[in-house]
């Protein structure tokens, strides 16, 4: 009769323990999507900023005048060839003879 009793007991505690899991991590979490830390006017505030971003950097204009300029035009190019080398040995860990 007590190994029945410990068996259901079990099962209820384990039905809890389910029970509160689906209500802290599935029903908790769909609350806070609602509205819960991140109210609708931070959203709305949040979208404006964006917005007004977006508007400044697309009132930029780029002007290529500065690659026809005598300044850019006449800048000289200081790289240096890269000469060919000849490759060591093959593999470097063969002891030598």
């Amino acid at each position: 009769m007590g190994n029945i009793i410990n068996n259901i007991l079990a099962l209820a505690g384990l039905l809890i323990l389910a029970g509160l899991g689906y209500y802290l991590f599935i029903l908790d979490g769909s609350s806070q999507l609602s509205g819960g830390s991140f109210s609708t006017n931070e959203a709305e505030f949040a979208n404006q900023q964006f917005l007004r971003q977006i508007q400044e950097l697309n009132e930029n204009e780029l002007q290529s005048t500065i690659f026809s300029d005598e300044r850019f035009v006449s800048l000289v190019d200081f790289e240096l060839p890269l000469v060919e080398t000849e490759v060591g040995r093959e593999n470097p860990f063969e002891p030598t003879d």
